[in-house]
């Protein structure tokens, strides 16, 4: 049996002979989860349960501690959590029992490790993102096909832009668009594409307000937002009615094969689908096809949509 160091290393599962396959994807995954302590699911379940927890206590006299908690609740996506505490917060002080507290304490503690591991993987990883896509990319064909029907002043976000290679493209495509970079890593945002503003954020928190974008697009980024449905949920939020969408991630049948972090969270397609239905019209869901370079067939889905007016 490899060493875990090996383990880490390998990319794809489907090259390991098959009696190494299942137990390899066990220990894979019991290296990862010891290293960062959970799981899509798993912070899932903790995020809401400190959301919940912080609507259950009374009103506290520490505004340092009421700050702290309400900035990780905008930051995971609990926008109505935030305000409802904020309000209550700002009317009134109580006292809480100091078991309560400690609880509190301890779980906001186990969220900001795990948002500071995520925030510093990026970091860590800027350099080694291509600075340019190449032309037959079968991500950037569909970018580029998707904009098409887009007027030449509109307003573009890229959402989790990484190093800007999609802007950049754009940018030579057509140098009136008003392109916006949005990324967690502050790296990234330190040489930006020309003719692209930049702006540090993330997906389940995006610095935009309501109806303000004429399109939005987001390529590898769904994946690592710790609460997908909610990024989506904040795509809608930005885009005017009648703005365009499109989402580009991985497709789940290839997860167990590959190297992945443990927060990630691959899509089928009817997933992502449904959460665009209630308000948007999703015109296009499927999978893309191999290109002939990065892309496999069928590793990457599309989602293409028109919000409703």
């Amino acid at each position: 049996m490899p060493s875990p160091a090996a383990i880490t290393r390998i990319r794809d599962w489907s090259t390991l002979p098959t009696k190494w396959s299942r137990g390899l994807k066990r220990r894979a995954r019991s290296i990862w989860r010891n290293s960062f302590e959970y799981d899509a699911q798993e912070f899932e379940q903790l995020a809401t349960r400190f959301a919940r927890q912080c609507l259950a206590v009374g009103v506290l006299a520490d505004p340092s501690r009421q700050h702290r908690w309400i900035v990780t609740l905008r930051t995971l996506g609990f926008h109505i959590e935030a305000d409802t505490l904020a309000a209550r917060w700002q009317a009134s002080v109580t006292s809480m029992a100091v078991e309560q507290l400690a609880e509190l304490d301890a779980l906001h503690a186990r969220l900001q490790r795990v948002l500071q591991r995520v925030a510093s993987l990026f970091e860590r990883d800027e350099q080694s993102l291509p600075k340019c896509i190449d032309a037959h990319d079968a991500r950037w064909l569909a970018v580029r096909n998707w904009t098409r029907p887009i007027s030449s002043t509109a307003r573009i976000a890229d959402l989790g832009c990484g190093s800007g290679r999609f802007l950049r493209a754009l940018h030579d495509e057509c140098a009136t668009w008003r392109l916006i970079g949005i990324d967690l890593a502050r790296t990234m945002m330190m040489n930006p594409p020309p003719g692209v503003a930049m702006a540090t954020g993330g997906l389940l928190c995006l610095p935009f307000a309501d109806e303000s974008l004429d399109a939005v697009f987001s390529v590898e980024a769904l994946e690592h937002a710790l609460r997908p449905r909610v990024a989506v949920d904040e795509m809608l939020r930005v885009l005017r009615p009648g703005g365009r969408l499109l989402i580009i991630d991985k497709h789940r049948g290839w997860q167990a094969r590959c190297e992945h972090e443990p927060w990630e969270r691959w899509f089928e397609l009817p997933e992502v689908a449904g959460w665009l239905a209630p308000y948007a019209q999703v015109e296009r869901c499927e999978l893309l096809p191999a290109d002939g370079g990065e892309v496999p067939d069928e590793l990457f889905c599309l989602w293409t949509a028109v919000k409703h007016g």
